[in-house]
């Protein structure tokens, strides 16, 4: 094996070692937390400008996709943790490693149905927790998959395409049958690692989107609180731009969400952080669309920690050091969001400026990527420039300001 390897800021007497797998700008607060405690950081992740190495007293330059590589690593690193945050694929390799190593870790076939769409479908529709209609293409089928669509749609008949191990929301689009571009599947089955996706029906929501995390110990859902998920066009681009807390449905709906995540975690008998998606149908039903067996993206864990008083990003690291997480009760008197600076279209990053309006209050700012480096329009999750964490006076001018957040975020190109 050969890895180009990086070591820094070496010190003795490291309590703890943790690899960390994945050093994006979304992975950062847990390796800030580690550093914070004085733990010896190992990332592990192929893209070397990624701002997590920088933080780091020892960095790898490989694929987290690589099981074994990372194995071997985390062997002769003599890890005590080793931590997928906010990412499915870095989950699936943290499960092999902890396995192998006998870490805490989510086991390795619950994290599989969990971040397998098509795995994830069949699982609910075979125990009786949830069905629609859903079936999975491999790319060879690509030729004759407008032909099998239309066996199954009639031509104004919504559906979504996305891959079936792919997280972020890409490659996942939205068609009625008489819209459907091949070119868009080609894209969905890039984004996979199986080279396979997953096509089901469309459910009409009601909005808004139901989003948040917890964390489930011994069977028992510990914690979990839930917010409103954020779209410009969920039908055009299926990625969310921020989230709000705490979320805007009764108390009955998020009882019902907890009930049903329960029901599905506990069956599966995982144990860890959690991060989930969830639509109230136009029938008032609830519909689980996605569970991830990790923390989730776009800050969520550092919302609710500052939203319900404790240090959640902490919490889930000792939890994967073997010490029993604590937990904060809900406070929904806090006001607080993530919203994931993006561009409307391609060009060169000059710079990012905000103007805070009367009732908002900017937390933390950060932006992942350098001047003049290349930006995309935001249809991907992947598109992400950088994150804010923002504080509202109340929560009417949170979700006023939400829907005008992008004219007090201003990005200037080169």
């Amino acid at each position: 094996m050969h890895v180009e390897i990086l070591e820094r800021n070496i010190k003795l007497n490291f309590s703890k070692t943790i690899a960390f797998l994945g050093a994006a700008g979304t992975q950062l607060s847990p390796v800030l937390y580690a550093k914070q405690k004085g733990y010896r950081i190992i990332t592990i992740d192929n893209k070397p400008d990624n701002s997590g190495h920088a933080h780091s007293d020892k960095s790898y330059n490989v694929s987290i996709t690589a099981h074994s590589e990372v194995l071997t690593i985390c062997k002769a690193e003599k890890v005590d943790a080793v931590i997928g945050y906010a990412s499915d694929i870095a989950s699936e390799t943290q499960a092999f490693v902890a396995y192998e190593l006998g870490l805490t870790g989510p086991l390795i076939e619950a994290n599989k149905v969990l971040i397998n769409k098509w795995e994830f479908r069949s699982f609910l529709k075979a125990k009786g927790l949830q069905s629609i209609f859903f079936q999975k293409f491999e790319y060879t089928q690509l030729e004759g998959l407008q032909l099998i669509l239309e066996s199954q749609f009639n031509k104004e008949e919504k559906f979504i395409i996305k891959p079936t191990d792919s997280a972020g929301s890409k490659g996942a689009y939205v068609f009625k049958l008489k819209d459907f571009a091949l070119e868009k599947a080609k894209q969905s089955f890039s984004f996979s690692q199986s080279k396979t996706i997953i096509v089901e029906s469309f459910i009409d929501k009601k909005s808004p989107q139901i989003c948040g995390d917890g964390f489930i110990l011994d069977g028992e859902i510990q914690f979990i609180d839930f917010g409103d998920g954020h779209f410009h066009d969920f039908e055009k681009s299926p990625v969310p731009f921020g989230e709000t807390f705490p979320g805007s449905y009764k108390k009955e709906i998020y009882d019902q969400c907890r009930n049903k995540l329960q029901a599905i975690l506990s069956t599966l008998t995982y144990e860890g952080p959690f991060n989930f998606d969830i639509f109230l149908t136009k029938n008032g039903d609830i519909f689980i669309n996605e569970i991830g067996p990790r923390s989730g993206g776009n800050y969520i864990p550092d919302v609710l920690g500052i939203k319900n008083g404790f240090d959640f990003v902490g919490q889930i690291v000792e939890f994967y050091l073997g010490n029993s997480p604590v937990f904060a009760s809900i406070n929904n008197q806090n006001n607080i969001a993530s919203y994931m600076i993006h561009s409307a279209s391609d060009g060169l990053l000059n710079k990012v400026d905000v103007v805070e309006p009367e009732g908002m209050h900017v937390l933390s700012k950060k932006v992942f990527i350098k001047e003049n480096d290349s930006i995309f329009k935001f249809i991907s999750g992947n598109h992400t420039i950088g994150n804010l964490l923002l504080q509202f006076d109340s929560k009417s001018t949170m979700l006023n300001c939400f829907k005008s957040l992008n004219e007090h975020v201003t990005i200037t190109y080169k």
